[in-house]
């Protein structure tokens, strides 16, 4: 039972985040309506702690995970958005929140129900889903901007991040902001170099 509630959130995320990463990718949406979106759905939860309508219990029921504050991974993701949008250039929080909405989904769907291999990492996760997260991932980003080697390996570094799950030690590492975040600074990090550097992001 466990698994299948586990498996629905991971879908909900995965299509939920799609939906928010290609109204961004199309202009649609940007920070300031990522941020605006961040403080109701933070106000949101909030006033679910004394009022709680039928119809939204039913969904945080169904799609969020046991947790003393309702509807987090919403406002996380949210505020992931916010924060890699607002700070970084396009080109570069696409493949921030890429490694989020795509790995962070398809990793546990895949490691939850065909893993066999655990991850020597961290034993709650399977070695299967993070390979797959990580090549769902990397054909995303070759579809919609430049696939370098050097991309490949920050994504690579995101998604094993990912996979340590260091929300258990602080709500400061949730996945939905950190992984974003960690990946851009990364790549911006590295882009830094002039040119002429051999393995520079996009060329």
């Amino acid at each position: 039972m466990a698994h299948k509630n586990e498996t629905k959130r991971q879908l909900f995320h995965l299509i939920f985040g799609l939906v928010l990463f290609f109204l961004y990718y199309f202009n649609f949406l940007n920070s300031i309506h990522f941020f605006i979106l961040f403080l109701i759905s933070l106000m949101g939860s909030a006033i679910y702690l004394y009022y709680q309508p039928k119809i939204i219990k039913w969904f945080i029921e169904k799609f969020d995970r046991d947790s003393k504050i309702p509807a987090e991974g919403v406002f996380f993701l949210f505020l992931g958005f916010a924060v890699s949008t607002f700070f970084f250039e396009k080109q570069i929080a696409i493949i921030g929140l890429l490694t989020l909405i795509i790995g962070d989904s398809i990793s546990p769907l895949i490691g939850i129900n065909f893993g066999k291999i655990k991850n020597p990492l961290n034993k709650k996760r399977n070695i299967e889903g993070l390979i797959t997260g990580y090549l769902a991932t990397l054909v995303f980003i070759s579809w919609l901007t430049n696939l370098t080697f050097l991309i490949s390996i920050i994504v690579l570094v995101g998604m094993v991040i990912e996979s340590l799950e260091l929300k258990r030690y602080s709500y400061a590492f949730d996945d939905n902001t950190f992984i974003p975040l960690i990946t851009c600074l990364l790549l911006v990090i590295l882009n830094g170099f002039p040119s002429s550097w051999p393995l520079n992001l996009f060329y």
